[in-house]
């Protein structure tokens, strides 16, 4: 039975012992199994943190382009608003100025060298037409009445009546113009 514990204990020491070769073999097989391989792993680092520096110098620079044509088109922007401002004043002056001269003109009309009736025999009334023209009542007798609407625009559209022009024009063309006297009731009841 000794010799069979000296036999058993020299076979587990056997395997001990080849176990721990096999292992130790193993680890350095790792080692140098894993040398490559982390060269590579470094290898492919490098390049890594290099096409990283690349891209963002890339990034950059594309960031700088597109802040510089970004500038570029807000400055143009603003010229052309600026431009477009002046020009749009400059119209709405004009406008304006054709719009006052169209005015004066109207009540002017009457004193200007063309106008075809004389100066005190016309009444400016300025709503849905300019004047109204008693020809002849200065001399004592009234040859006709004339409702007159003044057009100052150069333009044939500025010389066409409005809707309402036309509407009173067709009344007058029909025939359908009387005199009336109103007489209001200013007395009031007092209770």
């Amino acid at each position: 039975m000794a010799a069979l514990v000296v036999v058993l204990t020299a076979i587990v020491l056997f395997l001990i012992a080849l176990l721990t070769r096999e292992r130790l073999q193993r680890t350095q097989g790792y080692a140098v199994w894993q040398k490559p391989w982390q060269e590579r792993v470094n290898k492919l680092e490098i390049e890594l943190s290099q096409q990283q520096q690349l891209h963002a110098r890339e990034l950059q620079a594309a960031s700088d382009q597109y802040r510089s044509d970004l500038n570029q088109a807000r400055h143009e922007l603003e010229l052309s608003w600026e431009q477009k401002k002046r020009t749009d004043r400059a119209q709405s002056n004009a406008r304006s100025r054709s719009a006052l001269l169209a005015k004066v003109a109207e009540h002017v009309a009457p004193f200007l060298p063309d106008f075809a009736y004389n100066p005190k025999d016309a009444r400016h009334v300025g709503e849905l037409f300019d004047f109204l023209v008693f020809d002849g009542l200065e001399e004592g007798h009234i040859k006709n009445v004339v409702f007159l609407e003044v057009k100052t625009g150069r333009s044939h559209q500025a010389r066409q009546l409005n809707s309402r022009e036309k509407l009173l024009r067709d009344a007058i063309t029909a025939k359908r113009v009387m005199f009336q006297t109103y007489v209001p009731n200013l007395e009031q009841e007092n209770r």
